[in-house]
């Protein structure tokens, strides 16, 4: 903490992150000038985050740059808190740091993980961080140790810091936008895949896989990490580990009972895992069937969780109470309702195309309606136009600006299979949910299933996934009262 007393400081964006790390520097340092720094105007500012207008009058002790001059002279300043999605490229700041090279550029997270006492369990991947972090903390939590849940799920770290001790387990879904400038690894790493994601905010994969590699590369010898050997996004970032060879658990949903350094595995629909102080004793923990998630990607997210539980050796009993019980989150294949036989469900959370073929494949004996588009990530829409084609897709209903190109691409892979345009899927471009929820309840018939998977972000007709996912469960539910 010595490092900050006294040091020039200016905090950059002041959303939660910034809210967390002023609040924090505020009890460590009750004297000392602050600088805060955002690009919004005063007024977007107050109605977003209420909370500055209250500080502002009571701490006089803070500098404000707030509009179009918020990224002036810093290079005067000697810490740079930056909030995890403000680009480290952003020629102002890299103007600063040739001007002042003792700039230090950190974060809310670098701040929490330079000083938290607990055992970290980070998780990082291109999709699956938020379910599989879930279930990690419901397991160790409902399994009698104390747990607490942080990172990039809108908790800021440094707002926990005060209650995690030396055996607290912090459970921390982190971010590619997190860990890019992260100068540590968690005690335990777990690796889901690496798929390209983000490409709006991150020149190339390459640039968005390097900005994954904290999460392993500053790990020691006896540290944990977890992961499928068979993912290869995952084994690339455990080759850069230092932990030894008895510290990674991994996981397959392959039979691989023959395999002794596979811990945790699937075989004949049953789950395993091996207990090696056993001499590799196979255990039967539990049948896949009572796994309430859907889709071979949740399976991924399940064995992930179980590995983790493996390492804080909970119990077979309470680790198959916590997963039996688990039904996943909003927005995440979310089962909304089903009307005259037909299901509705809100996969808002899929932002890339990766993401949604794994929802459209977890219907394969269903005809899918799916809604989809949004604003478009730079991201490759191949294996999503496969899996539309390959799993039939009965209608596509479109959002946009993105909906066009899908539609376009679409057809032009439609065509290159030599596939007749006449059974190509009915499709609408839609400017609303409530007018795409509509069609899709006028299309389906009995055993089909209305999905939002969109494949995109959010930005345009909606707020973010939330609000995309909101406004499907509103439309769906007026179908209801109808």
């Amino acid at each position: 903490m010595s490092d900050l007393f006294g040091a020039r400081i200016i905090i950059l964006g002041l959303g939660r992150e910034g809210l967390s790390s002023y609040r924090f520097l505020r009890e460590q340092f009750p004297e000392q000038e602050l600088t805060l720094a955002d690009q919004s105007p005063t007024d977007i500012l107050l109605a977003n985050f209420p909370e500055w207008k209250e500080i502002s009058r009571l701490d006089q002790k803070l500098v404000w740059q707030i509009g179009d001059h918020y990224l002036e002279n810093l290079a005067n300043f000697d810490f740079l808190i930056k909030t995890a999605g403000i680009p480290i490229t952003l020629p102002a700041i890299q103007a600063a740091l040739e001007l002042n090279p003792s700039l230090q550029i950190t974060s809310n997270m670098q701040l929490f993980f330079d000083r938290c006492q607990g055992s970290i369990i980070g998780i990082t991947g291109s999709k699956g961080k938020s379910t599989t972090s879930q279930l990690i903390f419901d397991i160790l939590s409902q399994s009698g140790r104390k747990t607490v849940f942080l990172g990039n799920i809108g908790r800021p770290a440094l707002n926990y810091l005060s209650i995690i001790d030396q055996d607290t387990l912090v459970v921390a879904e982190l971010s590619s936008h997190q860990l890019a400038e992260l100068k540590a690894s968690p005690q335990v790493a777990v690796l889901l895949d690496v798929t390209p994601e983000h490409l709006d905010y991150f020149a190339n994969f390459e640039q968005y896989y390097a900005s994954k590699t904290a999460i392993t590369r500053y790990q020691s010898a006896n540290d944990w990490l977890v992961y499928n050997p068979q993912l290869n996004g995952a084994k690339q970032l455990a080759k850069l580990s230092a932990v030894r060879s008895d510290h990674r658990v991994k996981h397959s949903l392959e039979d691989e009972s023959d395999k002794a350094n596979i811990d945790v595995f699937i075989k004949n629909e049953e789950i395993y895992w091996r207990e090696k102080d056993k001499a590799g004793q196979l255990l039967k923990l539990m049948p896949v069937k009572e796994v309430k998630l859907l889709g071979k990607h949740n399976l991924y997210n399940v064995l992930s969780a179980i590995a983790v539980a493996k390492i804080f050796q909970v119990k077979p009993a309470s680790l198959q109470e916590s997963i039996s019980n688990f039904k996943g989150l909003a927005h995440r294949l979310e089962f909304i309702a089903e009307i005259n036989g037909v299901k509705y469900f809100d996969d808002s959370v899929a932002t890339n195309p990766t993401a949604s073929s794994a929802a459209i494949r977890s219907f394969p004996q269903e005809k899918v309606i799916l809604l989809a588009g949004g604003s478009d990530k730079k991201l490759d829409l191949s294996e999503y136009l496969t899996s539309i084609i390959e799993q039939k897709v009965k209608a596509l209903l479109l959002f946009p600006p993105i909906g066009e190109k899908i539609l376009q691409k679409l057809q032009e892979l439609w065509q290159k299979r030599g596939l007749l345009m006449t059974t190509f899927p009915k499709y609408q471009l839609c400017h609303s949910m409530s007018e795409a929820v509509e069609l899709a309840s006028n299309w389906a018939k009995t055993g089909d299933v209305v999905l939002l998977s969109p494949a995109c972000a959010s930005f345009g007709l909606f707020k973010d996934y939330q609000d995309r996912g909101q406004q499907f469960q509103l439309a769906v539910n007026n179908l209801l009262k109808d």
